[in-house]
């Protein structure tokens, strides 16, 4: 957007689940702002979908759209979006059903090199990974700030909406509460 001289949104996606999306909505919003703080990160209860981004830009006038995709998602929206996009001035254009752009692409935001150490290496299965084993300076590294403190916050609420079992199974652990209920029971003195 800055080589364009274009103006540019970030949307953050309101997918929430404890294995791929386990951010919440407000939290991603929140890091996102933190972590840019110079980056225009759009807060829309309204932009649920790219399909309802598509329209808030159309709705907006906006008539020279490109999104920027992870490589896997681009043939995907340029399809799935692009066939809503006419001109406002043909006589078939229903702004209920058709974004009005007159120019519309999706591009790639680079290829991703899973063996790569540096930033093309960088996933969202990798950094969960990482937050599943445990790996703090891993995740740390994957993340654009220096800020510790942001990176802690953020690795920390990813463990916790994870939901991680960080246990023993029933088996392994029998013998430690035997145990314990055997040294409280004396402790305290309880026969039964």
């Amino acid at each position: 957007a800055q080589k364009t001289g274009a103006e540019h949104r970030i949307y953050a996606s309101k997918s929430y689940d404890n294995q791929k999306n386990p951010i919440p909505y407000l939290d991603k919003v929140s890091f996102l702002k933190s972590i840019f703080p110079k980056a225009n990160i759009y807060d829309d209860n309204k932009a649920v979908t790219a399909f309802h981004i598509a329209k808030i830009l159309s709705d907006e006038g906006y008539d020279d759209v490109t999104m920027v995709v992870g490589s896997d998602r681009v043939a995907e929206f340029r399809n799935q979006i692009g066939k809503y996009v006419k001109n406002r001035d043909d006589a078939d254009f229903d702004p209920r059903k058709n974004y009005g752009f007159q120019k519309f692409d999706v591009m790639s935001a680079g290829e991703r090199d899973p063996n790569a150490q540096d930033v093309t290496g960088v996933s969202g299965t990798k950094m969960r990974e990482y937050v599943k084993k445990g790996d703090f300076a891993s995740f740390a590294a994957g993340i654009p700030t220096k800020n510790t403190q942001i990176v802690r916050k953020l690795y920390s609420t990813i463990r916790r909406n994870m939901i991680l079992s960080e246990g023993l199974s029933r088996n392994e652990f029998q013998p430690s509460l035997d145990s314990f209920v055997e040294f409280a029971a004396k402790e305290l003195d309880i026969d039964d």
